[in-house]
């Protein structure tokens, strides 16, 4: 059984809208906008392997170069509590945690794999921006379990 697989990367974009028209206009792909306070950032999302994330105040130096800066490699895990135990037993340290609204539970660490940040979750039928609510009309606000806006 496989423990986890490469379900979507999560980029940091200068301009979300833009994207979204890009996409649409180049391959019919339909990104669901969402504001999201607790993350201080604009979401888009959508079930072919990507987020593109626009925070309300870039940093300076971020995404100068015309491209994204990678902000997740989202794995897909069949056992969130087992990825949870694996990761502690590596030395992974949880960074936060949160639950969307379609009750997707996510586990985010910020030094993840190789230095780089790593979300996991766990979920039924492969196509996460469906499963997280995202593709519902409306507000799109997941709630902390921990390490939330609160706590950093």
């Amino acid at each position: 059984m496989a423990l986890g697989r490469v379900d979507r990367i999560a980029l940091v974009v200068a301009d979300l809208d833009g994207a979204a028209r890009e996409l649409k206009q180049l391959f019919d792909i339909e990104l669901h906008i969402h504001d999201v306070e607790s993350m201080r950032s604009r979401v888009g999302l959508c079930d072919e392997g990507f987020e593109l994330i626009e925070p309300y105040a870039r940093p300076a130096a971020a995404g100068t170069a015309g491209g994204g800066t990678l902000a997740a490699i989202g794995l897909r895990v069949d056992d969130l509590e087992e990825a949870r135990a694996r990761m502690a037993a590596h030395g992974r340290e949880l960074t936060s945690e949160i639950e969307s609204p379609g009750g997707i539970r996510e586990l985010f660490y910020a030094n993840g794999l190789a230095g780089l940040p790593v979300v996991l979750a766990a979920y039924a039928d492969g196509r996460f921006a469906t499963e997280a609510g995202a593709t519902k009309p409306g507000p799109f606000t997941p709630r902390w379990i921990s390490g939330g806006p609160s706590e950093t």
